[in-house]
């Protein structure tokens, strides 16, 4: 499988803003872990010394969280491997950050909780996801690597099971997991 990678540009975001993200460039979620059709997204990413900023806009014609399990809620998964270890188990720097379309934030391991600021907001073709997330200790500089990945979740027909998963990246399904097939970010 071939591993993608994207630039992560330099820049500060206030919530909402869309001009300042016209200067990163885009992503789309376009493999797919399970389904063959369903949501997806067009997803920026901007970082500072203090963390990092994703922009997810998702295109989903039916939103809805009618499972009580996070992980099938209509909703989009960051997932960061700081140091790019590409570890096949999540380290101290790991983190997967869940965010649905009503901004009901989860993550994994519970102890990042507070790593994750975020906004969400409906559109007429889905809805956007903004989030930041802190840098775990020692933030990474201008030129550094960074695993990365990004996948939105879709209950196609709200029955409370999720139909698709459409990813960046890693099509494995142990994302949540093992960070070893998760593409790469650039921060010019």
């Amino acid at each position: 499988m071939e591993r993608y990678s994207s630039q992560a540009g330099y820049g500060y975001v206030r919530v909402w803003r869309i001009d300042i993200w016209n200067k990163a460039e885009q992503i789309v979620t376009d493999r797919w872990v399970s389904g063959s059709s369903g949501s997806t997204a067009k997803v920026r990413t901007l970082w500072d010394d203090h963390r990092l900023y994703v922009l997810a806009e998702v295109t989903d014609s039916l939103v809805t969280k009618r499972s009580a399990n996070a992980w099938e809620q209509d909703s989009v998964e960051i997932f960061i491997d700081q140091n790019n270890a590409r570890a096949a188990s999540y380290d101290s720097d790991d983190g997967q950050y869940r965010v649905n379309f009503d901004n009901e934030p989860s993550v994994s391991p519970g102890s990042l909780g507070a790593n994750l600021t975020s906004a969400a907001k409906r559109t007429p073709t889905g809805y956007i996801i903004e989030a930041a997330v802190d840098w775990v200790g020692t933030p990474p500089e201008a030129g550094s690597l960074i695993g990365f990945d990004v996948q939105v979740n879709n209950d196609g027909n709200d029955d409370g099971v999720r139909d698709s998963v459409a990813i960046w990246n890693d099509t494995s399904d142990r994302t949540w997991q093992n960070l070893s097939n998760i593409g790469l970010l650039t921060l010019e």
